[in-house]
């Protein structure tokens, strides 16, 4: 009898465990919340703001830049006289977006299922914010880009009437230009709205335009080339395999894979381009994004900008013509001295800026060399990337001998059957405007949404002063630091949710709404009644979206920060051979903040298997039926230790800051206000 009850005793223990432990699961699931593009960025605008402010306010005198005549001759090139913040152009690195680089923005973006390269959704977020998404924010950007893709009936009979031969960026444009007619902003503007709220329609209208982009360039392909039909974008799916489906290449795994590569490393190369310079322009005279995009488009078409890549894959081809299989040094040399003698330049090398080989032709370079090695036409253009700089460099007349990123991205569509070269700036055409609408945005947020400068003023005094007062009554209680801590954090944590946070994201959602109606050609209603409204449809959850995942996240990220940093400030006693609570160092406070905000992201497993668990993914070996279990060894399998960490980078970044800031500043803060006053900030006590 004694071992059956030793056995049956733990079997309905662990059952009852497992119960809760789904019970807990699904309750987390109920309240998860995932922030729009639109809602964080709005969030991040009151310190991008005061950063503004305060740097005209300090440097406004300050002189950036000497002009000389030859640049002024030279189209103001090199001149530094516009601010772009999502890009920046060194000319011995390459480009750097938002201060990543290429193989940088390639290891951290969300990838789709099963992908190596980056969705150019998580670089849109990243242009728009300076944050890197994580994957279930780019799934819900994929998800709305895909339900506005459809374009308006007389949109598509406009281009169904198009001549063939009208070039397909022409198309392009003129059909930009008439969504007009569809703008947000410039129905808003018309109505005499204020100049604050400019930046919310432009982002409307930008949504909007990127997400048509591809089901307009996929009609003017099928019309011009394929006499097809296009069919409509998958809401499950990313944008660049909508676009490739939309092609026709939507069975093509390694295509799908290059047209996220390609839309990805072709949207921003700094604001002083032509495409970019004109978008910006047009943008800065009220002139609504499809518009200013139209303008940029236009500028692109030329063939000293996005027919550059057309020009490299025909040249490429007449070299072929001419040279046969003879890809020796002797033969390449040859030709392209016969080109410079002719008085010809050698298509997609040289570059304004750069002076170094471009880090998106290395990238394109790479994929080749994985997917299509045997490739004729990769050999030729490797043996032209061997020569090439040789020849320039003693021609003479070259600034820069190495391959900008047209010099390889027409081979790489022509050996999967996209082989149609004046249609290849229309690609460029729909990933450019996912780099240069960011900064449009950015251009106009005059004002910002009130609610924000109210979480973004209490928040952190908030947590600051319900920690404080929380890890008191804790070590009062006989708590030890490292548990006082996470008493303190979780208790702050909780307090900042709901008493600044929820109410904002209330008010937030509120005025959201607004422009949602606003957008959709209504009268914009007020404050109160939108309020009132979503109230009654929706109830106390639908005015407080997301407040108890937003608790959840703030418990659990400041009660590890606070309880690991005390833990880390013990640590540095001991290393010191100091006494038991006694004063650290400024710079010992910060160094065991680093330690514990650092150390915070121990749990980026969990947030990992929950993205995994709400995601969408068609993945055969994926199970059926996702459980904490079965997920967290599915990603195991798949992707080992690294998988169940990805995306943790970031995390331990932020963590760092933010624990340095609210833990060892807070604790040195406190130390102030001692002085000034003379007595102890829980001398009330």
């Amino acid at each position: 009898m004694a071992p059956a009850m030793h056995t049956t005793r733990p079997r309905a223990r662990y059952s009852s465990l497992r119960a809760a432990a789904r019970s807990l699961t699904s309750s987390i699931d109920r309240v998860i919340w995932v922030q729009t593009l639109k809602e964080r960025f709005a969030e991040l605008l009151p310190e991008k703001i005061e950063q503004i402010k305060a740097l005209r306010k300090e440097h406004g005198s300050k002189v950036v830049d000497k002009v000389t005549l030859d640049q002024v001759y030279g189209g103001a090139r090199g001149i530094k006289c516009l601010v772009w913040e999502g890009s920046v152009l060194d000319a011995e690195e390459g480009i750097r977006f938002r201060g990543k680089t290429i193989p940088e923005c390639q290891e951290l973006l969300p990838k789709a299922p099963g992908g190596k390269e980056p969705l150019p959704e998580g670089l849109f977020w990243l242009l728009l914010t300076g944050e890197v998404p994580t994957e279930q924010q780019v799934r819900e950007l994929s998800a709305d880009w895909a339900a506005r893709s459809e374009i308006p009936k007389f949109v598509e009979e406009l281009l169904d009437r198009c001549p063939t031969d009208l070039h397909p960026m022409a198309q392009l444009s003129m059909a930009v230009t008439a969504l007009e007619q569809t703008s947000s902003f410039a129905r808003a503007y018309a109505k005499g709205v204020h100049k604050r709220d400019y930046w919310g329609y432009t982002f409307e209208d930008s949504m909007d335009l990127i997400a048509k982009l591809p089901t307009i360039a996929a009609r003017i392909y099928q019309n011009v080339f394929k006499g097809g039909k296009v069919v409509p974008a998958e809401k499950d799916k990313d944008y660049a395999y909508n676009f490739s489906n939309q092609l026709g290449f939507g069975n093509n795994a390694d295509f799908i894979e290059l047209m996220r590569l390609y839309l990805t490393i072709h949207t921003d190369h700094e604001g002083g381009n032509v495409s970019a310079h004109t978008t910006h322009l047009v943008g800065s005279a009220l002139s609504s994004p499809f518009l200013s995009v139209a303008a940029g488009l236009n500028g692109l078409a030329g063939p000293l900008h996005g027919l550059a890549n057309q020009e490299v894959l025909n040249w490429l081809t007449e070299m072929k013509k001419v040279i046969g299989d003879d890809l020796s040094d002797e033969a390449i040399t040859k030709y392209l001295w016969d080109t410079l003698n002719a008085g010809r330049v050698v298509p997609g090398y040289g570059h304004a800026v750069l002076r170094k080989t471009d880090p998106r032709y290395s990238a394109q370079r790479k994929f080749a060399q994985e997917k299509m090695p045997a490739d004729p036409m990769f050999q030729l253009v490797s043996q032209v990337y061997k020569i090439a700089p040789k020849v320039l460099t003693e021609h003479g007349k070259t600034k820069n001998p190495y391959p900008n990123v047209d010099a390889h991205s027409g081979v790489l569509l022509k050996y999967y059957g996209l082989d149609e070269a004046n249609y290849y700036t229309v690609l460029f055409g729909v990933s450019r405007a996912i780099g240069v609408l960011p900064q449009l945005i950015i251009d106009l947020y005059q004002g910002l949404i009130p609610w924000a400068w109210i979480e973004a003023s209490t928040k952190g005094a908030v947590l600051l002063f319900v920690a404080s007062e929380a890890e008191y009554y804790a070590r009062n209680a006989g708590a030890s630091e490292f548990g006082g801590g996470i008493i303190g954090g979780v208790s702050g944590g909780l307090v900042q949710a709901y008493a600044t946070m929820g109410f904002c994201t209330c008010m937030k959602t509120v005025e959201i709404t607004k422009h949602k109606v606003a957008a959709a050609g209504q009268k914009i209603p007020g404050t109160w009644s939108t309020f009132m409204d979503i109230y009654r449809r929706e109830g106390v959850r639908g005015i407080n979206k997301g407040v108890n995942a937003v608790a959840i996240r703030q418990m659990t990220n400041w009660g590890s920060r606070f309880g690991l940093s005390r833990l880390a400030e013990q640590g540095i006693r001991k290393a010191t051979n100091k006494e038991h609570g006694e004063k650290l160092s400024a710079f010992e406070k910060i160094m065991a903040s680093a330690i514990g905000g650092g150390l915070s992201a121990w749990n980026q497993p969990i947030e990992v298997i929950r993205v995994e668990m709400q995601s969408k993914k068609d993945d055969p070996n994926r199970p059926k039926k996702m459980t904490v279990g079965n997920t967290f060894k599915y990603i195991y399998e798949t992707n080992g230790v690294k998988g169940l960490y990805r995306g943790v980078a970031p995390r331990i970044g932020l963590g760092v800051w933010q624990t340095v800031c609210m833990v060892a500043m807070g604790d040195m803060a406190k130390t102030y206000v001692e002085q000034l006053t003379g007595e102890k900030v829980t001398a009330k006590h």
